[in-house]
């Protein structure tokens, strides 16, 4: 997860669903959510792109009953997934310096 290599592990978990969920895999997201009794923030890490915006949609919608804080934490610039940040930070890339508004209050339409 390069999401991992460029913000630590420290005090985090990581899921990672391998581009579209499973109903599966969004009944064991939510299942993780109730059994983490002191959780506080889900921040949600995926492309900076439709699909991963359709996915901060899905998975923010099915994890709004946790009542924990939902962060929407893409990379700076439209297409960009979390590898490419993380060449970039690691020298092999040229960076970008313009960076993306998100829009924290976004109207998710998963469908």
């Amino acid at each position: 997860l390069s999401i991992a290599a460029i913000r630590g592990t420290g005090q985090r978990r990581f899921f990672s669903l391998a581009g579209q969920p499973s109903p599966a895999q969004i009944a064991l997201l939510q299942s993780a959510a109730t059994k983490f009794k002191d959780l506080q923030q889900v921040t949600l890490a995926f492309d900076n792109d439709e699909a991963g915006r359709k996915m901060v949609c899905l998975v923010r919608s099915a994890l709004v009953s946790s009542g924990a804080k939902i962060i929407e934490h893409l990379p700076p610039l439209d297409g960009q997934d979390w590898n490419d940040v993380l060449v970039e930070k690691r020298g092999f890339a040229s960076p970008h310096f313009r960076t993306a508004t998100l829009s924290h209050n976004r109207t998710c339409d998963p469908s």
